[in-house]
């Protein structure tokens, strides 16, 4: 059987997922009752402070996931801890503690409770052991000490491209990765203006950003689907008299042949231009900058670039 490899990542869309606030140690009464919850310290895990890169082997499967392991934001003195994966699907967990000179953790998947542990393993390097309670998942894992970057790079799957700001704030994008010898790519050629490229086998591309976003005079929010959430867009490639456009849709999670203009945000001009080094499916990645950056796709030999800024309060 071929060798299958998971890039575990935010988005999700992918997603990084914060432990809830209370982190805690376990220290057992001498009455035998429930143990008392004591916070756990940033000393006491500083061996594990950091970004940490795992690689590990479900049967077949090469499986990779982060962890990060850091000093808390709320001025509490504790530790913090944030699991990215989205091979368990969305992990959510906590019951931080520190038993010897190992960390252990749990975390909540759908089919149960995932217990890991980790040891450390030599210099920045890592080692370790993850299980659910109902015996049906297990596996050993290595990791290493990365930065934030190479971190990044390493849990965003091929089909996603993303930046981070200071802080958790992220915007990501999602993309189908059709080929150029498909019916898709064969519509760039014939579009008339007004019209769009559909994806008649994929979903639209999403973006979902927790900054406000400006691209020109084209002004991205968050919270357009809902308050307190991140802005949630659909994102459409259209022909225009003088060149392309950039579309910003209110309908992010619908099919590629699904474009409703009635929804639009708004659209902004693209920069069309030839691929130095043509890309077999369709490929977009965000560049960042000190406040911003910028958006490229490439396809086959075709790219289109747009300039945005990041609204920073």
């Amino acid at each position: 059987m071929p060798r299958k490899l998971f890039a575990l990542g935010i988005g999700t869309v992918c997603l990084a997922l914060l432990m809830p606030a209370t982190l805690i140690a376990q220290e057992p009464t001498a009455t035998g009752a429930e143990p008392a919850a004591q916070p756990v310290s940033a000393s006491e895990v500083a061996p594990f402070m950091g970004y940490w890169m795992l690689e590990m082997k479900f049967g077949d499967n090469d499986v990779r996931m982060g962890l990060i392991v850091e000093r808390r934001r709320d001025g509490s003195g504790g530790a913090a801890a944030k699991v990215v994966s989205s091979f368990f699907g969305e992990l959510e967990g906590g019951n931080l503690r520190k038993e010897g000179e190992a960390l252990s953790f749990d975390v909540n998947a759908a089919f149960g409770q995932i217990t890991v542990d980790v040891e450390i393993g030599g210099k920045n390097a890592i080692a370790g052991h993850l299980a659910d309670d109902q015996g049906r998942l297990a596996a050993d894992f290595k990791g290493t000490l990365s930065d934030r970057q190479a971190f990044l790079r390493f849990t965003t799957p091929e089909n996603e491209t993303r930046i981070q700001g200071d802080g958790d704030k992220m915007v990501r994008l999602r993309f189908a990765r059709p080929k150029t010898g498909e019916r898709d790519y064969e519509q760039i050629a014939s579009l008339a203006p007004g019209e769009v490229v559909q994806f008649l086998e994929h979903a639209v591309i999403k973006l979902t950003t927790e900054y406000e976003l400006r691209f020109g005079d084209l002004a991205v929010p968050t919270e357009n689907i809902a308050a307190d959430y991140a802005g949630v867009y659909g994102l459409w490639l259209k022909r225009t008299g003088k060149g392309w456009s950039l579309v910003f849709n209110h309908k992010a999670d619908v099919w590629g042949t699904q474009y409703d203009p009635d929804s639009d945000l708004g659209e902004v001009p693209l920069e069309e231009g030839s691929a130095a080094e043509p890309s077999e499916t369709l490929m977009a990645k965000m560049e960042e900058g000190e406040s911003g950056g910028s958006l490229v796709f490439t396809w086959g030999e075709h790219t289109w670039s747009t300039a945005f800024q990041r609204v920073v309060e």
